[in-house]
């Protein structure tokens, strides 16, 4: 007996021991392989845990951007969810009035990685809920104006001067539109989702108004801009199912002149058969109130999750990763930041400096509904289905009931 007892020490000794399995984490996102061999952000940040860890393996599962919230329902309804998903800035607090989420707050006050004082007052106002975090922003993004330089010299428009102000914008866009070419002055995203009131929303904000009263002088004035556009010519009837995506497609085909667009979409910038620029976005008036859109996904931990504490070191170490997102992602971070040699230059030089005046959706508990109603105004007006005042005047209505409910 002794030498069985000891022929079996032996062999686990020269095997180092017996090891317990790996434990499995599963993380849903919307970052989909965008080529062959080109895995999306997520991915990347799993594959490379995953080379460096034994002990927790991660797998992977993509949720298409209009799914997920439906996907995350179900399964949280019938306990089989994911450990770790990425959650819309514009949903944060939707999920965390619901209590499905991991409470991160002390997690938070005890790494050494993430510190809420050095996120965006507007991020970290999006991940918080009754005083307590309940996610970690993945990256930062906002929206500029993308403009093709020759179309201006074309249209005897001076590429070094972008328009400084909606009137400008409007001036720009009628001598740029060439209807007979099927080329039009700009392009944007009005369509029924977050796009629309993500891009339409700076205008309002612009004005010194907000998405808590649209009855207003100036988001009416906000409106009735993109409503010119449309009318007049100068925008495609499509921006009103067309996805951002989509009005860029347009500006890299040569049939739109300027485009409101992410820093996103930079990698897909590369070699067009023209050089692009980019300005900030207009404020109403020359010199005035300037404001853009801020958004991406934040990770949070599914409450159900048996792994909190070894879910939230993988979100540590995305947040860890956050200086690599512009040069390899064409991502901001959500705190301040300088990249060192950073590749497109002068897009970066625009795009940090828009973010400086950046806001997200809402937030709001109840930022779908309100979303909605503003949604329906945008699509009612430009269509041509109802005026300007009355849309609004519906979607404020609307959003005051939604207000008084939450």
């Amino acid at each position: 007996m002794r030498k069985l007892v000891l022929a079996a020490a032996a062999a686990v000794a020269l095997s180092g021991g017996a090891q317990a399995d790996p434990i499995t984490l599963s993380v849903w996102g919307i970052d989909n392989q965008t080529g062959s061999g080109n895995p999306g952000y997520t991915q990347i940040m799993v594959d490379e845990w995953n080379a460096k860890h034994d002990d927790v393996k991660l797998e992977y599962r993509f949720v298409a951007f209009d799914d997920a919230n439906n996907d995350f329902a179900r399964a949280i309804a019938t306990n089989s969810g994911p450990d770790i998903f990425m959650i819309n800035t514009t949903d944060t607090q939707f999920y965390a009035a619901r209590d499905v989420l991991v409470d991160l707050t002390d997690r938070i006050a005890a790494s050494s990685v993430i510190k809420p004082s050095d996120i965006f007052p507007g991020y970290l106002a999006a991940i918080t809920y009754n005083d307590r975090i309940w996610e970690v922003p993945k990256a930062a993004d906002t929206i500029a104006l993308y403009y093709n330089p020759d179309m201006f010299k074309a249209a005897g428009l001076d590429p070094d001067k972008p328009p400084r102000s909606w009137q400008e914008l409007h001036d720009y866009a009628k001598a740029l539109t060439k209807p007979d070419q099927g080329v039009f002055g700009i392009a944007f995203s009005a369509k029924n989702g977050q796009e629309g009131p993500w891009q339409w929303l700076p205008f309002v904000r612009m004005t010194g108004e907000d998405w808590t009263n649209v009855d207003t002088d100036g988001a009416r004035r906000a409106l009735t801009l993109w409503k010119t556009f449309v009318d007049e010519g100068l925008a495609s009837k499509e921006v009103l199912v067309q996805a951002q995506s989509d009005a860029a497609d347009m500006f890299r085909a040569g049939k739109a002149a300027m485009v409101l667009q992410g820093n996103w979409d930079l990698p897909n910038m590369e070699g067009l058969p023209f050089k692009y620029r980019l300005a900030l976005l207009p404020p109403e008036k020359e010199g005035g109130l300037q404001v853009s859109a801020a958004g991406n996904f934040t990770y949070g931990i599914n409450k159900q999750s048996a792994h909190p504490d070894e879910a939230f070191k993988f979100i540590e170490y995305v947040y860890s990763q956050q200086d690599r997102n512009w040069n390899e992602f064409g991502l901001l971070p959500a705190y301040a930041f300088e990249a060192k040699d950073p590749k497109w230059p002068d897009a970066y030089k625009v795009f940090t400096e828009q973010l400086k005046f950046g806001r997200v959706l809402g937030p709001s508990p109840r930022w779908n509904d309100v979303s909605i109603a503003l949604q329906t105004a945008i699509q009612s007006a430009l269509s041509g289905q109802s005026d300007v005042d009355s849309a609004l005047k519906r979607a404020a209505a609307e959003i005051e009931t939604i207000k008084n409910e939450q």
